[in-house]
């Protein structure tokens, strides 16, 4: 993997991701492991205008774009733009 500074990308050996950031990894290794949903929780932990939460959903957005097939939601409260579930209902 290597990052790209712009959007996921397939790469010959691997995935480029678009940040330097830990779900950027995961996000790419579900997606080439046919994964269909995603759930997340806690990944907000910065607030809202720190370069930081920019940055993870920058990353967010640029995975939704790349792996539409891919449904990805929080399953806590989060101040990213995700659809949110609950721990205690079906998804």
């Amino acid at each position: 993997m290597r990052v790209t500074g712009g959007d996921f990308e397939m790469l010959p050996n691997g995935v480029g991701i678009p940040d330097p950031l830990a779900i950027g990894y995961v996000l790419a290794l579900v997606s080439l492991g046919g994964a269909k949903r995603v759930f997340t929780v806690g990944v907000d932990g910065y607030t809202l205008g720190d370069p930081r939460h920019e940055a993870v959903q920058h990353t967010l957005s640029a995975f939704s774009r790349w792996s539409a097939k891919i449904e990805i939601a929080s399953l806590t409260r989060t101040t990213l733009d995700l659809p949110q579930g609950s721990l205690f209902a079906p998804w």
